[in-house]
Parts: C-alpha cells; sequence; structure tokens
C-alpha cells in the first residue's frame, strides 16, 4: 500500500475520514512520493489508533444526534461501556456516543489494514 492508496481508502470512510491524515502520518513517512510503498505500515495503524482514542463527541446535542442515528436502542454503545468496565454512574450521552464513534472507527481502520 502507498500514501496515495491509503489516502483514498481513508477519505472513503464515514467517520475514520474525519481524522486528519496529514497529522497522523507526519511523523511516520519520510518525504516521499506518493505512489512509494509504505515501510513502517504497523506504525502507521497504531497512529491511527491513537488518533481514534483521542477523538471524542462533545457536546449534548452532537452526542445524542450521534447516538439517535446510529444507536437508538443504546444496546450497542451500552454493550461498549460495559466490556470496557463503565458503570451507570459514569455515563453521559457524549460518554456513549464517543465510545461508539470509536467503535466504528476502529472497525473502519480494520478493513483497510
Amino acid at each position: 500500500m502507498n500514501i496515495q492508496e491509503l489516502r483514498e481508502a481513508v477519505e472513503k470512510t464515514i467517520y475514520l475520514s474525519e481524522i486528519d491524515f496529514q497529522y497522523v502520518i507526519q511523523d511516520l513517512v519520510e518525504v516521499c512520493e506518493e505512489s512509494e510503498e509504505i515501510e513502517n505500515i504497523e506504525e502507521i495503524k497504531e497512529a491511527f489508533i491513537q488518533a481514534i482514542n483521542e477523538t471524542d463527541v462533545i457536546y449534548y446535542s452532537n452526542a445524542m444526534e450521534f447516538l439517535m442515528k446510529e444507536d437508538t436502542s443504546l444496546n450497542e454503545s451500552m454493550e461498549i461501556a460495559a466490556e470496557l468496565g463503565y458503570t451507570c454512574e459514569k455515563l453521559n450521552s457524549e460518554t456513549l456516543a464517543t465510545l461508539l464513534k470509536q467503535q466504528r472507527m476502529l472497525e473502519e481502520l480494520s478493513e483497510i489494514f
């Protein structure tokens, strides 16, 4: 896979495309042609995972809009929260939306790599 192919694959995703591609790869890809093969693909994957883990859904209205679109029953987001050890007292719409969005991004990343 080369830089251009990776960029195109990320741009085709729904959620992963929200991450700043250049920011993620800036320190990991030496100055090279877009068509050159990427040598440190695992490091780039790890950088994307770190960027995903830093992603937050902020503001109640954004969280509710995301949850209404992606998980109206809250089953999936509650399941993710339970797997990660969250208790009901620690949950709110922003946390649930963030966890679900991060999960969606990780799923998209696994389709690319």
